[in-house]
């Protein structure tokens, strides 16, 4: 995406066997979140960050973007992707808050994690001293469709997008039980489904982007 600047690229993986792009540096830290992190202030020009609420415990999250402020040059961006462990409150029926709560809120509680990110991030991320633009169309958040009934070629795509990111960022935190022929995740049960496509349920998910002055 980024042919001519140098990429760090930090996670908790060892080195990939695969080669890297010349411009790209892999860094490995022993956990994620881990403070402060190996570079001297001002060193970056853009920090992203994909998966963040379900990484790191939400006690650390302000620490955290308090350095991702440190590590950007004055005029850098902070892009965060987000998205809520829990479809939109309204849209929901019983059966999928159900299976909300039964497989997936406790491990969510137990480990201290951010399950409404589109709710609370924006406010961590101004007193971490970045500047929110207001520009229509920037840092707003956009709901994806659960399920849908119908040929819609742009439904389907959101509905399959929003299960990819769902299960990337919330999946490692379902109760799995191997002796069971249950589903693994929500979108696998008909019922679940059915209800879906009636109440219309959706998940809200956005990318934040802020700015260092």
């Amino acid at each position: 995406m980024h042919p001519r600047h140098k990429v760090q690229y930090l996670t908790t993986e060892p080195q990939r066997p695969m080669p890297l792009p010349g411009n790209v540096s892999y860094t490995t830290v022993s956990q994620p979140g881990l403070i402060p992190c190996p570079w001297p202030d001002a060193t970056f020009s853009r920090i992203r960050a994909s998966t963040l609420p379900s990484l790191v415990p939400s006690s650390k999250l302000p620490e955290l973007l308090r350095e991702c402020h440190r590590l950007l040059a004055p005029g850098g961006v902070l892009e965060i992707r987000i998205m809520d462990a829990a479809p939109a409150r309204k849209t929901a029926g019983p059966l999928l808050r159900a299976w909300i709560e039964d497989r997936l809120s406790i491990n969510l509680e137990k480990t201290f994690r951010c399950s409404k990110p589109c709710m609370l991030f924006p406010g961590w991320i101004a007193d971490a001293g970045f500047e929110l633009p207001t520009v229509e169309g920037v840092n707003e958040v956009m709901q994806l469709p659960c399920a849908f009934d119908g040929c819609c070629i742009d439904a389907e795509l959101k509905m399959l997008v929003g299960r990819a990111l769902w299960k990337d960022i919330w999946g490692p935190f379902v109760d799995v039980d191997e002796t069971s022929d249950e589903p693994q995740f929500w979108w696998e049960d008909d019922e679940i489904v059915a209800e879906c496509v009636e109440h219309g349920t959706v998940f809200e998910c956005g990318a934040i982007f802020a700015y260092k002055k």
